[in-house]
């Protein structure tokens, strides 16, 4: 109980009020209610600050959900072709996978080769998104404006990456950005480009070494190796292979969007001058020592050591060999001399067994004795041109004979 004089509390057999000395009614008291005391001014300033702090982080979020959002990459894209700002366009790609050959400074070279027509671009305006079923893709449309107030519609194709941005928000990329399916910056990428090369040729795109990590698996072609390259800007790139047998083959190749492979072809045309000097010198020095061998009377005993590498079979050499030594060491006639004045390349090419056949032409000086009908020895100096085809394998460094084909067994005596 209560007094009801001055609220203080009774005890329940108490006749007046220990306090005040009102004598005690009866009946149940309630306490009065005590008064709320007003908010302090800095507990007003701290729930003002959370509430305005509360507005702005949803109010950015929002903006930031818009900006990093479909719409808002394809603004940034426009922008930045407008501004011609490389890094910014480069940055808004999306390029998926291994970049290793699409960096920025790729790009920027690939870029400069076509004409920026957004820099005469005097608006523009970007609807909203429309997505696709699997919401990881959409299409936004945009209508530019020139300074010539010409109009024109256009498509992003914008993708959504796998990566988040400022932990929260998708980050979205531009795949493409067309006009009746053209690109308009006329910067696109080609996917899993296949080069094939002769099998453990080193390989070199733009003047930068391919790491054979790019070696397709299970390659089931003999004498061959398949580069997957992931992406690559469509342009005209520089490929050059060295071969095993330290062949150089440079060629360009103009990509586009409908062709997705290219093969290292083996040959005369794709050497260059100093490939084609090394290999005229090459076949000039082995036909030399092969008649000047035979002119020795050096049978194949005599001059096998000088052939054998690896423990090669050398049979069909040795067959070839001993044909000619024996026509050209017959009591009709007999080789005395042969001097190659010049060579000539006409064809070259690679076996699947990555063996080097060249077939050159070569003009020469030669004597010769042979048996006149009179039955004497008489000596005749001439000169001629032949074509001959050797067959080389690339061993310790240097080039080893393998066969010989259609070599000069006849020397007119006329």
């Amino acid at each position: 109980m209560y007094c009801s004089e001055c609220g203080a509390k009774i005890p329940p057999d108490a006749s007046f009020c220990g306090e005040c000395g009102t004598k005690v009614q009866k009946s149940k008291e309630t306490p009065p209610k005590k008064e709320r005391k007003p908010l302090s001014k800095t507990k007003k300033i701290s729930i003002l600050v959370i509430l305005v702090v509360a507005i702005v982080f949803v109010g950015g979020y929002k903006y930031l959900a818009t900006a990093m959002g479909p719409v808002g990459v394809t603004k940034h894209y426009v922008a930045s072709l407008k501004s011609n700002s490389i890094e910014d366009i480069y940055n808004s790609l999306s390029i998926e996978g291994d970049t290793t050959f699409t960096m920025v400074d790729e790009f920027k070279k690939v870029y400069d080769e076509n004409e920026n027509s957004f820099k005469d671009l005097k608006s523009y305006t970007v609807d909203e998104a429309i997505y696709n079923d699997d919401k990881k893709s959409a299409t936004v449309r945009v209508t530019i404006k020139k300074s010539d107030d010409t109009e024109k519609v256009l498509m992003a194709t914008v993708n959504k990456s796998d990566k988040k941005k400022y932990l929260f928000f998708d980050e979205w990329k531009v795949e493409s950005l067309t006009s009746n399916g053209y690109s308009t910056t006329g910067v696109e990428i080609i996917k899993d480009f296949r080069i094939r090369v002769p099998k453990n040729s080193k390989l070199t795109l733009n003047d930068q070494d391919v790491d054979p990590k790019f070696i397709e698996e299970n390659t089931y072609e003999d004498g061959i190796d398949v580069y997957v390259i992931p992406n690559l800007f469509v342009s005209t790139i520089k490929i050059k292979t060295t071969l095993p047998n330290q062949m150089v083959i440079e060629d360009e190749k103009t990509l586009n969007s409908y062709s997705n492979q290219y093969e290292v072809e083996v040959s005369l045309q794709k050497l260059n001058d100093e490939m084609v000097s090394t290999l005229k010198e090459q076949v000039k020095t082995d036909i030399s020592n092969l008649y000047n061998n035979i002119i020795a009377k050096k049978n194949w005993d005599a001059v096998k050591e000088s052939y054998s590498y690896n423990n090669v079979n050398l049979s069909s050499l040795e067959e070839d060999y001993m044909d000619l030594y024996e026509d050209l060491n017959d009591d009709d006639l007999t080789l005395k001399k042969l001097e190659i004045s010049s060579v000539t390349l006409t064809n070259v090419k690679l076996s699947d067994e990555g063996k080097l056949a060249i077939t050159a032409k070569y003009n020469y000086d030669y004597t010769v004795d042979y048996k006149s009908l009179l039955g004497d020895v008489k000596t005749k100096d001439g000169k001629s041109s032949y074509s001959s085809t050797i067959t080389y394998d690339y061993y310790d460094n240097s080039y080893k004979i393998n066969e010989i084909y259609n070599m000069v067994h006849y020397f007119s005596t006329w």
